[in-house]
């Protein structure tokens, strides 16, 4: 049996403001700046790549232990790492910062 799996490869490009699908793709060397990158599920893979200001839509199904883990120790770290960071100011930052607006 062939497990070899074929993903369309991306060398040493930049995405601005696109839709991206995930799946079915490997990215290595990329940038991605405000993009929408979409994991409907395996295959995919990034290796160097730079992401800025990314949102992730995540729309799959897991049948068994070991594509949660996959999912897990490949996608999840990513997600955390590209998400923009929110604001973390509380009390009276906060209110100082409502009152500027």
């Amino acid at each position: 049996m062939n497990d070899t799996v074929t993903m369309l490869r991306h060398d040493d490009t930049v995405f601005e403001d696109q839709i991206l699908y995930v799946t079915g793709n490997a990215y290595f060397g990329c940038e991605f700046h405000r993009c929408t990158m979409i994991f409907r599920g395996f295959p995919c893979a990034f290796d160097t790549c730079e992401f800025r200001g990314c949102i992730w839509h995540v729309d799959c199904l897991f049948h068994d232990q070991e594509q949660l883990k996959q999912f897990r120790e490949v996608v999840l770290p990513l997600m955390q790492q590209t998400i923009p960071k929110q604001s973390t100011r509380t009390g009276a930052d906060a209110d100082a910062g409502s009152e500027q607006e």
